[in-house]
């Protein structure tokens, strides 16, 4: 996010795109910074650095991050809040401090895990009936990363928590961190997590903060039995199937994806794997309703061991209203440059299944075959992520920097209009290299169903489940350069052919695929369950 050329460095674990920088500083991700350090730039440069976080003191590996930040400035370095009312000044000291109090860290997570399987081994695994309910629907959002609030992520909650509100005409919401877009009635119950143990146990974080963060949703929680207690799946954590236990309300788990295989697959790993595995598992027999995001994870949970009258298929969906084809899209496309471009936009975190790659290799085929073609169009890529310098790289080393625009993160409330601003709208998602099935359910796919805009995307799992090739969206082989090249030339060449394309998906997506209709599904599946017993 900017060249190791200024006095004064903010660093950031993530950004919305949207952060005002004091004069004199400049921002940086941190990831960034650190392969900074690897390559040996950066060290003893900097005459005075911040990271800014929502919690200073919820920093996981604080020694390491802590000696990165004296590396890059020796005389100057903190942990900051993000208000700025918070200041952790980072020493030599400060760091003996932390390696000390580290040395306890097995203690923790040990006293975390039991409590953990306890809890698993005495909650019953379903309810024999169900108490009244007297308020309305809990979500927890108990998640210890604090992100940037952009993303697939954050659309998925903002929509199941507004749907939740418009169906019960309430919500209670528990969380660690604060979700964008959620209507203005919505009030938020933040998790205070400053004197939670656990924050110096690395991978063990998840079942050291346990027992701390369960006693304070409990503490939050209301007093009135609520119509379920919603959560998504998340490592170690069954904060939500405990509240719902003591309520005797029904619990239901949202699952995305397993989440040690993805930490295995797509991220560094993680320690503790096990005993993540088998929470996981256990969480998914226990859930009085299992919500899975796709057929696969479907036939996983029930492999697993939950019972198959308990799971349902839940794909993501979108907001129609706010997401629709009205938006205006020329204020973003004079903020990007793109003037009278034909504009394919792709949004991603830069996943290894994205196909990010594929996108930009397609794109330098056409511009061999068809340079004029590729002069008057661009490809947008929106969003930011691991694979993001590496995908900057790869458009320098195959000469088409200047048709590619890097947009960075961008603003939750800015992305209907980002997506009005394209004329085409991609989804090139890749097989897994492992190669097991495809379990995703890309957010974007629908939000971009429900602009209206010609789709390009993957025959893949899911995407090619709900779009018809020809009818609803082009859909090409996945992984495939000279597929997608050639459906991405058709679409520049002529994107106002393709539109009876984008305005079949959006009647698609209207019909069946927004929020509000999850939610009934959601409503209908307890309802056979016995969730809301007669008075």
């Amino acid at each position: 996010m900017a060249e190791l050329t200024a006095r004064r460095l903010e660093l950031r674990a993530a950004t919305d795109g949207g952060e005002a920088v004091e004069p004199g500083w400049q921002m940086m991700l941190l990831e960034d910074a650190l392969a900074a350090l690897k390559r040996g730039r950066g060290i003893a440069r900097w005459r005075e650095v911040r990271l800014v976080l929502p919690n200073p003191y919820a920093l996981p590996q604080p020694v390491k991050t802590g000696v990165a930040l004296l590396l890059m400035a020796p005389g100057r370095a903190a942990i900051v809040s993000g208000t700025g009312f918070s200041r952790r000044p980072v020493t030599p000291f400060s760091l003996v401090t932390d390696a000390l109090r580290g040395l306890r860290r097995s203690d923790e997570v040990a006293r975390g895990r039991g409590e953990v399987i306890s809890s698993l081994e005495s909650a019953p695994r379903h309810p024999v009936s169900f108490a009244s309910a007297d308020g309305p629907p809990l979500v927890l959002r108990t998640g210890l990363w604090f992100g940037a609030k952009v993303g697939g992520a954050f659309s998925h909650a903002a929509g199941i928590i507004n749907a939740i509100y418009d169906r019960f005409g309430a919500v209670d919401l528990l969380s660690t961190d604060s979700v964008p877009e959620l209507r203005p009635g919505i009030q938020t119950r933040p998790l205070d997590l400053s004197g939670i143990e656990g924050w110096r146990c690395g991978d063990g974080l998840y079942l050291a903060a346990q027992p701390g963060l369960f006693a304070e949703a409990r503490r939050l929680a209301p007093a009135a039995a609520p119509a379920f207690v919603y959560q998504r799946c998340g490592l170690g954590d069954i904060t939500g199937l405990r509240l719902a236990r003591q309520y005797s309300r029904p619990f239901v788990l949202e699952y995305n994806g397993p989440e040690v295989w993805v930490a295995e697959k797509w991220g560094t790993g993680i320690g503790h794997a096990g005993d993540y595995q088998h929470i996981e598992t256990e969480l998914l027999k226990r859930a009085d309703l299992v919500l899975a995001v796709s057929q696969p994870l479907v036939e996983e949970a029930i492999a697993r061991g939950a019972e198959p009258s308990r799971v349902l298929l839940s794909p993501n969906a979108a907001d129609a209203t706010r997401f629709h084809p009205g938006i205006d899209g020329r204020p973003a496309r004079a903020r990007l440059g793109l003037g009278p471009h034909k504009v394919a936009m792709l949004v991603s975190s830069f996943g290894p299944w994205h196909g990010v790659e594929t996108a930009l290799d397609a794109l330098a085929r056409i511009k061999q075959r068809n340079p004029s073609l590729i002069a008057g169009s661009r490809l947008v890529l929106v969003g930011r992520g691991a694979g993001y310098e590496a995908a900057r790289h790869q458009a320098e080393r195959l000469g088409i920097s200047q048709e590619v625009i890097f947009t960075g993160p961008v603003p939750s409330e800015s992305a209907p209009e980002m997506l009005a601003a394209a004329d085409i709208l991609l989804s090139p998602q890749v097989n897994n290299q492992d190669g097991t099935l495809f379990f995703g359910s890309p957010t974007k796919l629908f939000e971009y169903m429900a602009m209206g805009k010609p789709i390009i995307a993957s025959d893949l799992a899911q995407i090619g489940d709900i779009l018809d090739n020809g009818k609803t969206a082009i859909l090409t082989e996945p992984g495939s350069v000279d597929a997608l090249a050639d459906a991405l030339e058709r679409a520049f060449a002529d994107p106002s052919a393709l539109g009876h394309l984008g305005a079949a998906a959006r009647r698609l997506l209207v019909s069946g695929h927004t929020w509000g209709a999850r939610i009934s599904d959601l409503e209908a599946a307890l309802a056979r369950l016995g969730a809301f017993p007669k008075s």
